[in-house]
């Protein structure tokens, strides 16, 4: 089976896949934009308007991940699409139970230092930018190293998935020394910004992720769901030199390519839809008469099929 791969197919994709930011130049500008405004109001108000981005392409993104999955489920019951389905449909699983479990637990980060600032929310989710009684503070160590460790755990979990899934291609959480060190020193305010940056790029990387598996999976449309041959005859009491029409072909058949049929000895060509239509002037010699039709296939499966009939026909004179 030959893959597509990763970095050639999501550079095929431009309208689709977007480069994420750079976690590092992003705490850089960050740690240069706050320390000119590091009044509690202005970092509420980044945080707010980050979180309500996030809430935003993930809805987009949940949409687009929903339809992958069950795609990715419903090619598992089709002949032509199964085994590859197989193979693709457990990893398009796991991808999507990674990034649940990594989100879930930076929700709840997020929410105790809501806690601890004074955050409040209105009752359609968002942030009150004009809660006055915010008041900033710093993230406990063992936080900052806890979240650190489900990164990392995250970043390992993924490339553990399949070898396409490197490094280079973009799918994870780079963690520098510089960066780790700034996420020490930075406030809870800058933390809850970063947070939703984070759960951006895991929610770009699940649904890039699970599109490459859904191409994995994908199958050409020339082929068929299952083979049944048929074969039919329009007369089978006919006078000498009058002419016998032959349709034979392969049932529910999307596959013309895999299948060759022959008539009465001769080799005949495939219609367009997928059958024959051989006519034969009747015998001179009264009596019955027979046509053999045989019907040679290969499945999606692999699976070869080969089915002989042999029609009657009686003349009379």
């Amino acid at each position: 089976m030959v893959q597509v791969s990763i970095t050639r197919f999501l550079k095929e994709q431009p309208m689709l896949y977007k480069p994420s930011v750079n976690l590092g130049l992003f705490l850089i500008l960050s740690a240069v934009l706050l320390s000119s405004c590091s009044d509690n109001k202005k970092e509420l108000i980044a945080y707010a308007e980050t979180e309500d981005g996030f809430t935003t392409s993930s809805m987009v993104a949940e949409s687009g991940i929903g339809e992958i999955l069950y795609t990715l489920q419903e090619r598992l019951y089709k002949p032509e699409s199964e085994e590859k389905a197989m193979v693709w449909q457990p990893k398009g699983k796991r991808i999507a139970n990674i990034s649940y479990g990594i989100s879930i637990y930076l929700d709840s980060i997020k929410k105790d230092i809501e806690k601890q600032v004074n955050i409040v929310r209105r009752q359609d989710g968002t942030i009150n930018i004009d809660s006055s009684h915010v008041v900033n503070k710093a993230v406990p160590g063992e936080i900052v190293m806890q979240c650190l460790k489900h990164l990392q755990q995250y970043n390992d979990s993924v490339v553990s998935i399949d070898t396409s899934f490197t490094r280079q291609n973009g799918f994870f959480i780079e963690i520098s020394p510089a960066v780790e060190n700034y996420l020490h020193n930075a406030n809870m305010l800058e933390w809850l910004t970063l947070l939703s940056k984070i759960q951006n790029k895991i929610k770009s990387n699940e649904y890039e992720l699970l599109r490459y598996c859904k191409v994995q999976s994908s199958y050409n449309d020339d082929s068929f769901y299952a083979a049944f041959p048929l074969v039919t005859q329009d007369y089978k009491y006919i006078k000498a030199g009058e002419y016998i029409t032959i349709t034979a072909g392969i049932g529910s058949y999307r596959w013309p390519s895999r299948t060759s049929i022959t008539v009465n000895g001769n080799q005949t060509k495939l219609q367009p839809e997928g059958n024959v239509i051989y006519k034969c002037k009747a015998s001179g010699t009264l009596g019955k008469h027979t046509i053999p039709v045989k019907i040679h296939c290969i499945s999606p499966r692999g699976i070869t099929i080969d089915s002989t009939y042999r029609l009657s026909y009686y003349t009379l004179e």
